[in-house]
């Protein structure tokens, strides 16, 4: 079942150019479904449509297999969870009032204030008020409101921003958590390093368009050009061999006896070691330097 549906958006703001050039999405349920894409691309304009911020073709985007924007279907949007842009909140109210106020649209358990307020680590600062407090406390508190009604669907829009070390790789954690308790997360973030290390699924957005759709297993799967660094005991001459035969070069001598080779995918390093052995070299050490979803966004939508 897919959460989020878009098919065909478009959207062009008053007397400006078009943003979102046809559209289409898919967002599985119970995915970290990962949208990236450069600035200007139409990232926030395209979760502020989702969310009903900005108005489109009314039947272009569809949540839970519905059309949000019916009369009839208007609750669905309490079924959600969002952040985006900073953190707005009361200045004079305290992290644990401005929850509260909350519960006024969402009717959730006051008890849900305090589960959401220890999973972002503000329980022992809900008396905070809120002016005091640091930007990371902030974000966090805006991450909190976003959990605090057990939203089935998670909407984020640099989710990361303000957060210490410490804290991104916290969030991290309990989104993964959110996650593994049935939570569908769907979130947009410049920390590609941050995204790889969460989302089961990415959508790359360029000129208006999603380009590429695909879990992020299968993205590493088609990358090419695979650097592998082979360590040897000792000197070596490889000019004798033909790697070229084999779509392998050799991109690099290095200190220490180690050599990089250029290969074309992973199926092809095990052709490289058997080579390398069959013309009498012995291999100390192997390492691969893996490709990141940032080498993959660079290749593919810059």
């Amino acid at each position: 079942m897919n959460i989020i549906s878009i098919k065909n958006l478009e959207f062009c703001y008053p007397h400006g150019k078009q943003i979102l050039n046809g559209v289409t999405m898919n967002v599985k349920k119970n995915s970290i479904y990962g949208f990236i894409g450069a600035n200007g691309a139409g990232k926030s304009t395209t979760i502020r449509v989702i969310l009903g911020l900005l108005k489109s073709k009314m039947d272009a985007v569809h949540l839970f297999d519905k059309n949000p924007f019916s009369s009839k279907n208007s609750n669905i949007f309490k079924k959600i969870g969002f952040l985006i842009d900073k953190p707005v909140f009361y200045n004079h109210l305290t992290c644990e009032e401005n929850l509260i106020l909350l519960s006024n649209y969402y009717d959730f358990d006051k008890n849900s204030i305090k589960v959401a307020l220890s999973t972002v680590g503000l329980l022992a600062q809900k008396k905070m008020i809120f002016h005091k407090c640091s930007t990371g406390m902030k974000q966090r508190l805006a991450i909190a409101k976003a959990i605090v009604h057990s939203p089935e669907v998670l909407i984020l829009d640099e989710p990361f921003n303000g957060l210490d070390p410490e804290w991104t790789f916290e969030i991290r954690s309990r989104l993964k958590e959110l996650n593994n308790q049935g939570m569908t997360i769907f979130y947009s973030s410049h920390l590609l390093g941050e995204m790889e290390k969460l989302v089961t699924d990415i959508g790359i957005l360029k000129n208006g368009k999603i380009i590429i759709e695909a879990p992020i297993t299968e993205l590493f799967d088609a990358v090419t050009d695979i650097e592998v660094y082979i360590q040897f005991d000792t000197d070596f001459h490889l000019q004798s061999i033909n790697f070229n035969s084999l779509d392998i070069s050799i991109f690099e001598i290095l200190p220490n006896n180690f050599v990089s080779f250029r290969i074309k995918n992973k199926n092809l390093l095990n052709e490289l070691i058997v080579t390398l052995v069959e013309h009498n070299y012995t291999i100390k050490d192997i390492q691969i330097l893996k490709p990141t979803l940032e080498d993959y966004f660079l290749k593919k939508a810059i």
